[in-house]
């Protein structure tokens, strides 16, 4: 295993485990008693859309020429601000649920994305314009 793919799969972990962190906060702080803001709610909800397409979509399309671990981390960081939109969201417009649901779909998304030996290769060997073999 290359020593990048080593130090991706630390930094996936970090991402993965910074998104608990967001929940366990929440869990423990106590949001106040008032009535949740739901158009705010779904204000951050859809906010979260872009940086989720771009992880999907833009990295590939518009990162393509970029080493693999750059590449990686950038997707990482468009996924785990998924879960920090819900996380505010929680915090600003009182919608834990929110924040646990869109925390849920950006876990999702980083398993999507796990470094394996087999997605690193394939993008160094497209970033080198070399057929996959």
């Amino acid at each position: 295993m290359p020593p990048e793919l080593q130090t991706l799969r630390i930094i996936w972990f970090a991402f993965v485990a910074s998104i608990t962190v967001f929940q366990i906060i929440l869990l423990f702080m106590g949001l106040p008693q008032v009535a949740p803001e739901w158009t705010l709610g779904g204000i951050f909800a859809v906010c979260a859309l872009g940086p989720a397409a771009f992880g999907v979509f833009g990295v590939p399309l518009f990162l393509r020429n970029t080493v693999a671990q750059s590449a990686f981390i950038v997707r990482f960081a468009c996924f785990e601000s998924v879960a920090m939109f819900g996380f505010i969201a929680a915090i600003v417009a009182n919608l834990p649920a929110l924040s646990l649901g869109m925390a849920v779909v950006a876990w999702a998304l980083l398993a999507s994305v796990f470094p394996t030996e087999e997605r690193y290769t394939a993008w160094e060997l497209r970033r080198l314009g070399e057929p996959d073999p």
